[in-house]
């Protein structure tokens, strides 16, 4: 079990330097920051997604209570700053679920980050390059790398 626990820290180690690096390269390091905090407030106002971030080990129940109590939170802090705010949980392929969802409310648009546009991931299939040729509305995509 202690080499367990080496082997996590060696990858959160890892993730860390990399979104450091990252958000210096971007000059985003302030709002990466605030980010972590609200998501570190979030994490603290839950019980359930606390054990979820915390334990690997989660039926699927288990992990849909905990995401509930985050959206639900989610949604009350948009609705404090007076944003409409409605929530979408579908589950399966993440392109699907977006184009399910617009099609449902009957949406003008879809926004998608870029990420996934080029490479092998384009090549692989990625959720922006999905959407971007399927969807039945118009897809705006933005620069997100």
């Amino acid at each position: 079990m202690a080499g367990e626990n080496g082997i996590v820290s060696g990858m959160a180690g890892r993730y860390a330097t990399a979104l450091f690096e990252l958000a210096r390269e971007s000059n985003a390091l302030d709002q990466v920051q605030s980010d972590l905090n609200a998501f570190n407030a979030l994490v603290a106002s839950s019980p359930d997604l606390t054990r979820l971030v915390r334990s690997p080990l989660f039926s699927a129940q288990e992990q849909a209570k905990a995401l509930d109590a985050v959206l639900d939170k989610a949604v009350d802090l948009a609705r404090a700053r007076g944003i409409e705010a409605k929530v979408h949980a579908p589950k399966g392929d993440p392109a699907d679920a977006l184009m399910t969802v617009a099609e449902r409310v009957g949406a003008d648009l879809i926004v998608v980050g870029n990420r996934g546009m080029t490479g092998a991931r384009r090549l692989l299939g990625s959720v922006p390059n999905k959407v971007t040729h399927q969807a039945t509305c118009s897809v705006l995509v933005v620069n997100t790398t």
